[in-house]
């Protein structure tokens, strides 16, 4: 007599799950390995672009100084006034230690004053 057997049917539920373990344990790795943001991020790096950006940036420098072709300038109105057109690219050289908030009220003011095009320019580290 020949005896049976029974093949037990695995269900393809249990496949799905342990792929989807084995994603999940993935990503938890891939997560824990990339490198976490320090709190004081410092994104700008504005040092030493002379060779690779325009003369006809405006550095901003860290106490608010505005400069142009090596000359200082009293005010961002001064710039504006002696500017002939706004319509042309304005760049914008800021210093790492001048603060956001101050870079943000500059552009808003050359664009109240007529900017349509302004580049803040920034090194990328490597």
């Amino acid at each position: 007599m020949k005896r049976q057997f029974n093949a037990s049917k695995r269900e393809p539920i249990i496949s799905l799950i342990n792929i989807v373990f084995l994603i999940l344990i993935f990503f938890m790795v891939a997560g824990s390995l990339s490198a976490n943001r320090p709190s004081g991020i410092e994104f700008v790096q504005a040092e030493g672009l002379d060779c690779c950006t325009e003369e006809d940036a405006l550095d901003i420098l860290a106490d608010g100084t505005l400069v142009r072709h090596g000359e200082r300038l009293a005010s961002l109105e001064q710039f504006i006034a002696e500017t002939e057109s706004l319509e042309t690219t304005i760049r914008l050289r800021p210093d790492r230690e001048f603060p956001a908030r101050d870079l943000l009220q500059s552009v808003s003011t050359l664009q109240d004053a007529g900017a349509t095009h302004i580049v803040v320019l920034t090194e990328q580290a490597t």
